[in-house]
Order: C-alpha cells, then structure tokens, then sequence
C-alpha cells in the first residue's frame, strides 16, 4: 500500500512531475543537511581552537601601548617640523630678497630662529620632547640657512641657544625673527652675542644682523589652500604646502602675497572684508603690479618662477579655492594676467642672460611708489605691458614666406606659436632640389643663431632674415641681390644717426660709414660692451648680419649683440627691443671682462656627479647647474657648499663672490669643463688666477 499523503492540497505538488521530483530532491536535500550539520561543527570547532588561543596570547603589555603612543607623537611632529622648516626656508629667502623693497616695514634679523616646545601646537610638545636627546633643553636651530647671519658666524644644525645678547643695549633678548631696536641703535649695525652650546660646552659668536621684511610666517593646519598675510603675518596652510609641487611655486604664491602687502593699494583693494563670510578680489591692476614685482622677489631669492609658469593655473582649477574667501577667488586668474606672467618670466630671463641687474622696470610698476624704491630706468629694458601691442600685420601670413615648401610652412606655425623671446626665422633661395631651406631659433642670440643654422643648410650660400620676435623684416630686393632701392624706399629713421643709442662719438663714425657704403646686403649691430656703453660693428657681403653679430660677440667678450639696422630698414625697435643689449655696470675689480676660461682639469667629466666633493643635499644644487645653459660656472665653498652663477659674467661674479666670502672657495666648472685641481693649492679663487683673454683684435685678424 501507499502512504496516505496527508499534506493539505494547497501544499502539494503538480501532479505531473511531483514523483519525479521526489525521487531527484530528496537525496539531495539529505546531502545538504549533513553538509550543514558539517558546517556547524567546523565552525564551533575552529570557534574553540580561536577561543583556545586568543585565551593563550598574552594581553597587551601598557608598556608597549605607551611606546607606540610616543611613537606616533613623534611622528606626527616629525610632519609638522618638516612643513614648518620649508616654509621657514622659503620664506626667509624671499624675506631677504623683497627687504630692498619693504623699506617702511623692515627690522633686523639673525635667520631662522631656533625651536623649543612652547613654539609648537600644544598637541605637539610632548612629541618634540621625546624627540629631544636628554631632554628639551635649550632651543634648537633646526636649520640654519646658508648666507644668513647665524651661518656665516659659524652656528649649525642642531646646535641649542644658551642666550642672546643685542650689543647696541646690553639686554638679554629672546630667540625671533626679528627684533626691536631703539631708533637711536639703528643708524649704525652693532651686533649681537650669540651663545650657543649645552651646559658643559660653550661657545660664543658675535653676529650682525641683517634688514629683512617682517611679515613672519605662521604654519596652520588645515587642508584649505591658504596663503595670506595681515597684520605682519604671513599665514601658510599644511594644505598649500602639500599641494604645491616644488619650492619654487611655493615661492612664487609667497612673493606674490609679499607684492600685495608692499604695493600702493588701490580704493577697491582697501577694504578687504565686506563682511563677516565675503572677502573682496584683488582689482586687475593690483594683481598685475603684484605679479610683475613677486616674481622678481622670487628670482632675487634664487628661486625659478618659470619653474612655478603654471601653479596659478593649478590653483585655478581646485574647487576648493573658488570659494568666496579661497586664495583663487581672492587672486582670480584671467588669460591677461597669464600674457602678463608670461612676459614678466621673459623679461627675467632676458635679463638674467645679459648680465643686466636683477631689478624691476619702474615704468611697469604703479608710478604712486614710494621714491626709494629699488628699479631700473633702463630704457631698453622689456616692458610688461608691450605684450599686448599689435603685432606686425604680416607676419600670420604663412603663404607670403618666400622659398618654403609645405613642411618650412609648418616650421613657420612652429616658430608663430612659440612664446619664447628673441626670436627670430631665417630662409634662404637653394637648398636640395633646389627647395628653400628655413631655420628659426630662440634665445638671447636667436638672430644670429638662426643664419647660421640656416647658411649651414643652404651649402653655405647666405640665408636672410623673415621675422624677429613679431615683426617680418624681410627684404625682398636685397635677398634677390637687386640694385640699392631708391630714396622714397628708405626708412626715415636709417639717417637720423643721433638716435643710435648708446654710441660712443666713435661708433657715430662707424654708423655714418655704414650709411656711406653703397654696398648691399649691409648690417649694423650693437653689443654691452661691458661699462655701460655700446660695442657696435656694421658688415656688407652675402652673410652681412651674422658677420657683422659675429664680430661684436667677439667684441663684447661672448655677450649678445642685436641688429639695430638691416640694408636700408632699421629694425631695432627702441620702445620693445628683442633684448636689451647693454650689460650691468662691471666690477671695476675685473679687469672689464678681460678674462678667459681656464682649460679642463681632467678631474672629471662635467656630468659625474658622484665626483663632485659635496655632501648628498647639496649635489642637488650641481644637478639644477648642469641643467642651466651656459654661460655658467659652479663653485664649491670650503663649508661643503656649492652655489652657481649665469650670464656673460658667471665665471668673475663667482669667483667675485669667492673673494667676497671670507673663506675658501674654488672654481669647480665653467660651461661644460671641469676646471677643478685635487691639489688645493691650484685650485682657482681668485679672478687674478685666470688666464688673460688674448687680444680681439688680434683674434679678429
């Protein structure tokens, strides 16, 4: 018989494949049940094993937690200490650098001061204390910068402060950035007594302060990007420091704010918090002004603002920023400021190349300035504003360029694009199937860069001249080799021999002679000639420009010469010249420039790194050197410091600063030569040591 199936009918299963089914579930269901009774058993076993042993760990010894809370307060002052010594390190450059610039607000200074636990947030004393071998003690000089008073009487890293004393009172003052003087002490520098050392060995230093401006950095925690100074703070968020990715843009956005708080401010810029919640934006006029003279400050610190083109942008971009009160809301970044920035880098590059003075240009800054103001008058010098003048209205017209085929038209739009200045595109008739050659280059001797490269490509036939910077100065008659064109076609200012600046009586001579000859192509050239004054040289014949900018590099002892009249045009342009051609006052100590370079040592290859005598940090400061371009020169301090120096005049302003320096000091590298002796008696320290230049004459004979 069957068993009665006593389920209720709303329960069963269809008919039509209920057995069916039964007969395939049921096994599997008795498998599932013993796999679940497995499962549990498993588990309250491995639950007994882990019971068992976690019962047999032994508990956390409150030793150990008390270490590791040590621990973390260590490392978390650990963070805070490294944020606060970059920003001390930039901070105190730039400080120095705009000290000539500050001249109401400015005190005396020993450099970065040292650090005990009450400076620090209160969280984070504790951890500085167990930092602390044997205790806080005394302050400490967690770093101390080179250049600054405190290292050039000889205190260090890691020494403690026993006491200061300031001479010009006799008082005993507290560790600062700066201190408070009577006015009566400040006329003359006295120095301060310096104490430094621990309870059993003492030392003491006489120090002389120097002028820095005093608004003092402050390092607050917090993520919002912040950098702002009021009320003779200048106030850094943990945040900015982390998102800038160098010291160079930190620097950059410092000497901008620096440039705020220096600047005459506007009527809109004088009252800065509307309210409660809305800050005010820098009007346009400020935030230029500030631009133009913080990336000066930051140059003059030794910082590299093109290093930094694009934090702005960067700034720009983060959300965060754009709120009302945010640094990007506060300095909003517009394409004119970008022209603006641009042209500023240019005009420091120019000048870093020539061996000009590193200062502003007075009429690119507010003419409300007070007079003491440190800026050039240099009235070659780029100005700022002049980015915005029209260009000439041929030179986007790539079809009327003579000679090139399709690939020197996209030379051209390469040459358009660049925002480098100088400038300068060359062409020549010939070339391989007889197809036009076209070279263009930039730099501080584009020009004559250019011809060359050109000529080179061209079989040596000559190349002429297109464009420079923004202007087409190409002569179709004198590239064809027709005859002088007639008087109607000559530029009215070709004659006027007067306005040919900077020329001595005699190069009136040369000029008038450059205008007497009836020979084309023609050029004349002007070059610093190192006192203030102008070299010149004019030259006829097929490569007339680059031999005539040949000849006054020659004369001008490597420095850049520029074209002032071309045939029959003159192409320098006095208000926006490609470079200003004269150079800096020279040293009356360094025989004018008549130097030359020392041969190679054969101490090492100039990119062996690892055979330059310096520590790791300062290997550093060798590999931004052999990215520079020349002319340069490297030295090496008897302190185990290298620094290095730019332009025409890099070798003598070098060893200048050896000289200076009161230590020894030695020639390591000029251009890509090693010039330095293992034996130290015949290292180089002196100008006097090089090697007279060769008469140019003679040369040039």
């Amino acid at each position: 018989m069957k068993p009665v199936d006593k389920m209720p009918p709303h329960m069963r299963k269809p008919a039509s494949c209920g057995e069916q089914r039964g007969k395939l579930r049921r096994p599997q269901f008795a498998a599932s049940i013993f796999t679940l009774i497995g499962s549990l058993l498993a588990a309250a076993l491995l639950a007994t094993g882990i019971s068992t042993n976690a019962s047999a760990l032994p508990a956390a010894a409150p030793a150990s937690i008390d270490t590791e809370a040590r621990e973390q307060q260590i490392f978390e002052t650990h963070l805070y200490l490294a944020d606060l010594t970059r920003l001390e390190r930039v901070a105190y450059a730039l400080l120095k650098s705009a000290s000539p610039y500050c001249i109401q607000n400015r005190k005396y200074s020993l450099g970065v001061p040292p650090v005990s636990s009450a400076d620090l947030p209160e969280d984070l004393r504790a951890g500085f204390v167990a930092m602390q071998e044997g205790g806080a003690g005394n302050p400490r000089f967690l770093q101390v910068l080179s250049g600054s008073p405190i290292w050039s009487a000889g205190i260090r890293d890691g020494e403690q402060l026993v006491s200061i004393t300031d001479l010009a009172t006799g008082k005993t003052v507290a560790p600062a950035w700066v201190f408070n003087r009577p006015a009566s002490t400040l006329a003359t520098n006295v120095g301060f007594k310096v104490e430094v050392g621990n309870a059993t060995d003492k030392h003491v230093l006489e120090v002389k302060p120097q002028l820095i401006c005093v608004e003092l950095p402050r390092l607050v925690r917090q993520d919002e990007l912040m950098a702002r100074i009021s009320a003779g703070t200048m106030t850094v968020s943990t945040g900015l420091l982390r998102f800038v990715r160098n010291d160079d843009e930190l620097a950059l956005l410092l000497a901008n704010e620096l440039a705020h708080s220096i600047l005459p401010k506007s009527t809109r810029a004088t009252q800065r918090w509307v309210s409660s919640k809305t800050r005010s934006t820098f009007p346009p006029e400020e935030e230029r002004s500030a631009d133009y003279l913080g990336a000066y400050i930051a140059a003059l610190g030794r910082f590299d603002p093109e290093n930094a083109k694009d934090i702005w942008r960067r700034i720009a971009g983060n959300a965060p920023s754009r709120v009302i009160g945010g640094i990007a809301h506060r300095h909003p970044f517009t394409s004119e400021r970008a022209v603006w920035q641009r042209a500023t880098l240019v005009e420091i590059r120019r000048k870093n190349l020539t061996g000009l003075q590193l200062v502003p240009d007075r009429k690119s800054l507010p003419p409300n300035l007070h007079t003491d103001f440190a800026a050039a008058d240099d009235p070659f010098a780029q100005n700022a504003q002049a980015v915005t003048k029209d260009v000439d209205v041929r030179l986007n017209r790539v079809a009327d360029v003579p000679f090139i085929n399709s690939e020197g038209r996209s030379g051209y739009q390469r040459f358009l694009n660049t925002p480098l200045r100088p400038r300068a595109f060359a062409v020549g008739r010939g070339g391989p199937a007889s197809i036009g050659v076209w070279s263009y280059k930039v730099g501080s001797n584009a020009v004559g860069d250019a011809l060359k490269t050109c000529a080179v490509a061209n079989a040596g036939v000559a190349c002429y001249l297109y464009a420079i910077d923004d202007r087409v100065v190409w002569n179709p008659e004198t590239a064809a080799r027709m005859p002088q064109p007639s008087g109607d076609d000559l530029d009215p200012r070709l004659s006027l021999v007067a306005d040919v600046p900077f020329l001595s009586s005699e190069g009136r001579k040369g000029y008038e002679r450059f205008l007497n000859t009836s020979v084309r192509p023609r050029a004349f050239v002007l070059g610093p000639n190192g006192s203030g004054g102008a070299a010149w040289a004019y030259r006829t014949g097929a490569n007339a420009s680059a031999d005539a900018l040949a000849y006054c590099a020659v004369l001008t002892r490597g420095r850049p010469c520029y074209l002032y009249a071309v045939d029959d045009r003159v192409v320098w342009d006095m208000e926006n010249a490609p470079i200003s051609p004269m150079a800096a006052q020279a040293d009356p100590d360094n025989g004018s420039g008549s130097f030359s370079r020392p041969s190679a040592s054969g101490f090492a290859d100039i990119r062996d790194v690892a055979a330059v005598p310096l520590s790791q940090d300062q290997l550093m400061t060798y590999r931004a050197f052999l990215e520079k371009p020349a002319p340069r020169a490297f030295v090496i301090t008897q302190e185990g410091f290298g620094r290095y120096w730019l332009g025409p005049a890099a070798m003598e302003n070098a060893l200048s600063y050896c000289e200076r320096l009161g230590e020894p000091c030695w020639l390591y590298a000029v251009d890509d030569d090693v010039v330095w002796q293992a034996e130290k008696t015949k290292r180089l320290a002196k100008r006097i040591q090089l090697p007279k230049q060769s008469d140019e004459l003679q040369f040039l004979k």
